[in-house]
């Protein structure tokens, strides 16, 4: 057993997923992301990953995922019209915001408004991902958070 792993995987859900997206235009903070995921016991059969909204957009709509994570990439309001398009597109797709923007922000509360499943903020940290994965694991029924 590694040294440690035992802490790093206490609590772990057991959450199986079809499509998993990713999207921040920084690589090294989309791997500690996938990192994250899998310590905290999510398995996609499909992890795809996009550095711009125009990427995660074309993503989305050729293979339709089944959670998003998700900055707001992009310039001005690109981050967050990619999300809104991609609640339009599907309401019921758990897109979790990761963002280093204050949770008050307006584009923040404008995601929070239109349906994101949750918001995390950055620097990402093990326990936040792996609450949220846990809200989708217990979410049975389509009961939804903030839609």
């Amino acid at each position: 057993m590694i040294p440690g792993l035992e802490k790093a995987t206490a609590g772990a859900v057991s959450l199986r997923l079809r499509h998993v997206l990713i999207v921040d235009d920084a690589l090294p903070v989309r791997r500690k992301l996938i990192e994250i995921l899998h310590r905290s016991g999510l398995s996609a059969t499909e992890m795809s990953q996009a550095e711009s909204a125009e990427h995660a957009l074309e993503i989305f709509a050729m293979q339709n995922p089944t959670l998003i994570f998700a900055e707001f990439v992009g310039e001005g309001s690109a981050g967050l019209e990619m999300v809104l398009e991609m609640l339009h597109i599907d309401p019921q797709a758990k897109v979790v915001l990761v963002t280093a923007d204050d949770p008050a922000s307006p584009m923040v509360r404008a995601a929070i408004r239109a349906g994101v499943f949750g918001v995390v903020q950055k620097p990402l940290r093990h326990e936040a991902i792996r609450q949220i994965l846990a809200e989708i694991e217990s979410e049975e029924g389509g009961i939804e958070r903030y839609r």
